[in-house]
């Protein structure tokens, strides 16, 4: 609710804030601060042509550029989610001649407020002509632009790239990007992309530093358009992150919550993450692994694209791709131990496959975190299996990719369904190698690591928070028309609490 009272002494302080701005204050607001009366702004409009198309489409505060949607005529300017009061702010129109004065005086308001409601500040700007109107929306996530010429598909298209971070200078760059995504193009209207960060036209690619995340050329953006909660792809990865090592290839990758505008719409909320780098990935492993080990990924064969897909022997629906391999002559010769192990019929003659090829460990820690968080779609698609050449063979090892499916999503409302993977299965029930007991000690690393239920309800209380409290939760709600405009994570505390005790009670009777 806006706070009208005190407005003498609210009028006293712009007057001591206008001051400042005389004196030389080094914020000082080239859009002036709301008139007190109201006959100020009916003077500037009697002197003026209304003008029929807005007079600005490029406002900075601070110097970092306002997101803008031309549609509804609306700049967005990112500040952040901690904080009652107001940062001191200076909004410019860079490079032109028109004037700036605020209509609705957000001092009224408190900053938090604002924010998490999605106020809608009037900002007249006029020249000594003509007068028109837009908004300002303070929000509190960071704000990423994409600019092109050309219609973004799935093959690349030349792009401007920007990102704002509250408190942090823009990064502004060239890039390539196209949308992401298979089936999902198809039948959702909000869509993926990927960007990749350039020096201009057709150069290689860059590194960028993206405030918050991480140095990266390329990076991600997810829609997360079929979770009402926009909350379990970011769960599922910051669980995985939990799990693994730094040090480790595959492991966990950063992320956070961005409002993304597409050329001067705006496209929603989106979680921007960098992709795997498969290469620097492998090298962690050693700096010649790229010279000897695969990377392939389960997949149903209807979701094939442009890669090598080779049709799994045990069963019609699945087949694995060649995401890399050193030799395109032999892209899949780096699997064929794994394909030999899971058409093998015989239980002895698995177990003996089994222990010679696999990384025992890390397949019991995908299954355990799949399990976990009830992973639908990571067992027969979104499955990535790593080649590890070792002591002359194939160590294989596994790791996630696009955990949206998960928590509950699409898997009952009770959430506790068990989730099939097949190798891991039979690894556990003839015991390959004590993998009964050495599951019991994963899940064991696992909470220690704080893979616990209150980590989880943390965890959401935060995606809540941000969601929120941002304001752009509603937005993204308004925008595609969703049913509701406040994040609700209730389903996912349900059935984590649910899969937490299923787990720990399989787990006990593995090794009692």
């Amino acid at each position: 609710m806006r706070r009208r009272t005190l407005a003498w002494g609210i009028c006293a302080l712009l007057a001591l804030l206008t001051g400042a701005v005389v004196w030389g204050s080094p914020y000082a607001p080239l859009a002036a601060p709301a008139p007190a009366q109201i006959e100020t702004v009916w003077a500037i409009e009697d002197a003026r042509v209304e003008s029929e198309t807005p007079l600005v489409t490029h406002l900075e505060m601070d110097g970092v550029p306002l997101a803008y949607d031309a549609q509804e005529n609306t700049f967005y300017c990112t500040l952040g989610l901690e904080g009652e009061q107001w940062p001191e702010m200076r909004l410019t129109a860079p490079e032109s001649d028109v004037s700036l004065m605020f209509v609705d005086d957000y001092a009224y308001d408190w900053r938090t407020d604002a924010v998490a409601e999605g106020y809608r500040y009037e900002l007249l700007t006029y020249t000594d002509e003509a007068f028109a109107y837009c908004g300002v929306v303070f929000t509190g996530l960071p704000v990423v632009q994409i600019f092109t010429e050309e219609t973004i598909t799935q093959a690349d298209t030349q792009a401007a790239f920007s990102l704002s971070v509250y408190g942090e200078a823009a990064l502004e760059s060239p890039a390539r990007v196209h949308l992401r995504g298979d089936r999902s193009l198809t039948w959702k209207p909000k869509v993926g992309y990927k960007v990749e960060f350039t020096r201009g036209g057709d150069s290689g690619k860059v590194i960028r530093r993206i405030a918050g995340l991480c140095d990266t050329e390329d990076l991600l953006l997810l829609p997360l358009a079929i979770d009402g909660t926009m909350m379990r792809d970011r769960l599922s990865w910051d669980i995985v992150g939990m799990a693994f090592d730094a040090d480790e290839g595959f492991g966990g990758l950063p992320n956070r919550y961005v409002e993304l505008f597409v050329n001067g719409g705006y496209a929603g909320v989106y979680l921007m993450m960098p992709p795997y780098d498969i290469g620097g990935e492998m090298r962690k492993a050693g700096q010649e692994t790229v010279y000897r080990d695969s990377l392939y990924r389960v997949t149903r064969l209807e979701m094939a694209r442009e890669r090598p897909v080779l049709p799994d022997p045990t069963s019609p629906e699945t087949g694995f791709e060649c995401f890399y391999a050193p030799s395109a002559a032999h892209s899949f010769d780096a699997l064929e131990d794994y394909i030999g192990l899971i058409a093998e019929e015989d239980d002895a003659a698995f177990a003996e496959k089994a222990k010679a090829c696999l990384d025992i460990d890390s397949l019991l820690r995908y299954a355990l975190i799949m399990q976990l968080g009830c992973m639908v779609d990571n067992a027969q698609n979104n499955l990535y299996i790593w080649a590890h050449r070792e002591d002359g063979g194939y160590r294989y090892r596994f790791a996630f990719w696009d955990m949206d499916l998960t928590w509950g999503l699409y898997a009952g409302e009770e959430g506790d369904r068990w989730v099939e993977l097949d190798v891991a299965d039979r690894v556990i029930a003839l015991d390959v190698d004590g993998a009964r007991a050495r599951a019991a000690a994963i899940w064991a690393q696992l909470k220690a690591r704080g893979v616990t239920m209150e980590t989880v309800e943390a965890l959401l209380v935060q995606y809540t928070h941000e969601l929120g409290d941002s304001g752009a939760f509603a937005r993204d709600a308004q925008r595609w028309e969703k049913g509701h405009f406040y994040p609700d994570a209730t389903q996912i505390l349900s059935v984590a609490s649910v899969r937490f005790a299923m787990m720990d009670e399989w787990v006990a009777s593995l090794a009692p």
